[in-house]
């Protein structure tokens, strides 16, 4: 099975620290609601989708996540 969408509810993981989305080449959204989870301090995206990496470029996704201490895409 392939990962191809995640979206985060607002309150649903309030206390996620650091979130590892690895080798998951069939996500091609940044996934929704990420921005809602103010306590997460690392974000490690590896090996996106193409299209992943242009709407994390379009919409100014690093910014959105300002709060975030290490962002490793």
């Amino acid at each position: 099975m392939e990962l191809r969408r995640l979206c985060i509810e607002e309150g649903a993981i309030i206390r996620l620290e650091v979130l590892l989305l690895l080798s998951l080449m069939s996500l091609k959204e940044v996934p929704k609601g990420l921005d809602l989870v103010p306590s997460l301090k690392k974000l490690n995206v590896s090996m996106p989708h193409h299209e992943f990496k242009v709407e994390w470029e379009r919409d100014n996704w690093k910014m959105k996540l300002h709060h975030v201490q290490e962002i490793h895409m």
